[in-house]
C-alpha cells in the first residue's frame, strides 16, 4: 500500500494518530460535572463525543451559552485536566511507523479539533512533530484549515468522526474511515451504503503492517 500514495495524507489526532478519545471523555465528564449531573451530564458527554473532530469552544458552547461563567470553567478546567494527563497517551497500533513512511512520500498534515498549541506540544514530546508539515487544530475549524491551505487534488483524509468525513468531501479527497477507536455512533449504518468510503481498523491495518484480530 506504500507504493501507491497520494500527494497528500491527512490525519486525524485523536483515535487516528492517538488513542486518547476515552481520555478526552473523561477529563470532559470530569470538567462538565462541576456544573451538571445525572442525564443532563450524560447527554452532554454523549454530545460532545458524537460530535468529534468539532473544536470544545463550539462544544462546550452550545450546552452552557458564550461567555458565562460556566462555559469558562468548564473549558479551562477540561484544559487543565487535559495538560496533566494528555501527553501519557499512547499511540495506536504502528502509527508512529506509518507516520515516518509517510512523510518520506508524501506531504503529511495533521488536521484536530483539538487545541492547536495542545497538539503540537503533544506531537513535540511524542517526538513526530518533524514529520508533518502542518500541525492544525482549534479554535479554527477543520474546514477553514482547508480552505486555508488550498490542497490540490489527490488528497487522502484518514479519520474517525462524522466531521472528518464532511471536511474530507468539502475538499473532495479520498475519505478512509478508521473504526478501531471512533466514538461515533451508528458508523456501519452511515457509511454502509457509500462505496466511495473506504473503512479500515487502524492506520496499520490499511497498510498492512499487521491484521485485524478476530
Amino acid at each position: 500500500m506504500f507504493n501507491i500514495l497520494p500527494a497528500t495524507v491527512i490525519l486525524d489526532v485523536d483515535g487516528v494518530i492517538f488513542d486518547s478519545n476515552q481520555l478526552k471523555e473523561s477529563n470532559i465528564q470530569k470538567a462538565a460535572s462541576l456544573f451538571l449531573n445525572g442525564e443532563k451530564l450524560k447527554d452532554f458527554v454523549r454530545h460532545f463525543t458524537s460530535q468529534n473532530g468539532v473544536t470544545r469552544q463550539t462544544k462546550i458552547a452550545a450546552q452552557f451559552g458564550e461567555e458565562t461563567v460556566e462555559y469558562s470553567t468548564v473549558l479551562k478546567t477540561y484544559e487543565r485536566l487535559n495538560e496533566e494527563s494528555l501527553y501519557s497517551v499512547e499511540f495506536t497500533a504502528k502509527a508512529q511507523t506509518v507516520i515516518e513512511m509517510l512523510s518520506k512520500k508524501c506531504k503529511l498534515i495533521a488536521l484536530s479539533g483539538g487545541e492547536e498549541r495542545e497538539v503540537k506540544k503533544l506531537f513535540e514530546v511524542k517526538g513526530i512533530d518533524s514529520y508533518f508539515d502542518a500541525i492544525c487544530g482549534g479554535p479554527k475549524s477543520k474546514k477553514d484549515h482547508l480552505n486555508e491551505l488550498e490542497l490540490k487534488d489527490d488528497v487522502w483524509f484518514f479519520g474517525d468522526s462524522k466531521m472528518d468525513f464532511e471536511s474530507a468531501n468539502h475538499i473532495g479527497a479520498k475519505f478512509i474511515f478508521l473504526f478501531g477507536h471512533t466514538q461515533m455512533e451508528n458508523w456501519e449504518s452511515f457509511f454502509g451504503s457509500n462505496s466511495n468510503v473506504s473503512i479500515s481498523y487502524n492506520l496499520s491495518t490499511f497498510f498492512g503492517l499487521e491484521t485485524l484480530k478476530k
